[in-house]
């Protein structure tokens, strides 16, 4: 197709304390040497709805192989990229004297974004000297948190679309609907209903709509995720539609609004590893 067109190649908490270290557990035989440290459940995935409350604050249990002294150890804590700020934590822990548990806490900050996923990682050194082994599950605890938003949607008009891949020269009606409840104070989430699906059917399935954000005014701010499906494949991969290239924009003019962006493919759904294509304009005027 279009060959010459082708330019470019549920919360769990987390609770219960160990009482003995037997073979099987979070470490090997234990032994008289160094304290050693273990995530008894090493891993939290955290999805809740962008309409409920969530939790300020994560309990992370953290075990130790001797029940001695007080003591108060370094832990690392490693925020991603797109969680530094969002969810933080100490420097250290206290365990109690006689206490074989400490609990380390993981905050969550107010500000957390809707569809972000944010993650961090816990970590306690081990010591070089430890006789016990610390299985390798058990070494490192990871939080992955996300609050999850379901769009609500209702009719608003049609858009009239040319496309340079379709190569439409008259423009075809496509359905547009608008997002009840996304909860970014003056933006709303617009969507195109298939476009692609709608001017050439034969192509592309019903799955690939083009979501983007506006403001108060319908002036663009962005699209709603950096690439989007548009329901077709090209060479049995899967077509995605993005403005991530140098010299692409997203721009409108009163109601119409223009995509210059760049195709590119993937074997899997969702995209992993993208390969560029080819450039794509895409042209709509938005009529309520």
């Amino acid at each position: 197709m279009k060959f010459n067109k082708i330019i470019l190649g549920s919360l769990l908490m987390l609770a219960g304390a160990m009482t003995s270290c037997t073979s099987g557990q979070y470490w090997d035989e234990p032994g008289e040497s160094a304290t050693v440290y273990a995530f008894p459940k090493p891993a939290l995935t955290l999805n809740v709805d962008a309409n409920d409350a969530f939790p300020e604050t994560v309990e992370v249990m953290i075990n130790r192989s001797n029940a001695g002294a007080k003591e108060t150890v370094p832990v690392v804590f490693t925020p991603s990229k797109a969680s530094e700020g969002i969810l933080t934590g100490a420097d250290e822990v206290t365990f109690e004297a006689g206490s074989r548990t400490a609990t380390y806490v993981i905050n969550i900050s107010k500000d957390a974004d809707v569809n972000v996923a944010y993650s961090a990682t816990v970590q306690v050194e081990e010591p070089e000297d430890a006789l016990v082994d610390v299985k390798a599950e058990n070494q490192k605890y990871t939080l992955n948190f996300k609050r999850v938003l379901t769009l609500k949607w209702v009719d608003a008009g049609e858009a009239l679309c040319i496309s340079d891949w379709v190569e439409n020269e008259e423009p075809i009606a496509v359905p547009v609907q608008v997002a009840t409840n996304w909860p970014v104070a003056g933006e709303k989430v617009v969507r195109l209903c298939s476009p692609y699906h709608v001017m050439e059917p034969q192509y592309a399935n019903e799955e690939g709509n083009i979501d983007f954000i506006v403001d108060d005014d319908n002036n663009v701010v962005g699209l709603y995720s950096s690439w989007q499906y548009i329901g077709e494949k090209y060479d049995g991969e899967y077509m995605w539609l993005g403005i991530g290239y140098t010299g692409c924009t997203f721009t409108n003019e009163g109601n119409v609004y223009t995509i210059n962006g760049v195709f590119a493919t993937s074997e899997k759904n969702p995209y992993t590893a993208l390969s560029l294509l080819t450039f794509e304009t895409l042209t709509w005027q938005w009529n309520q």
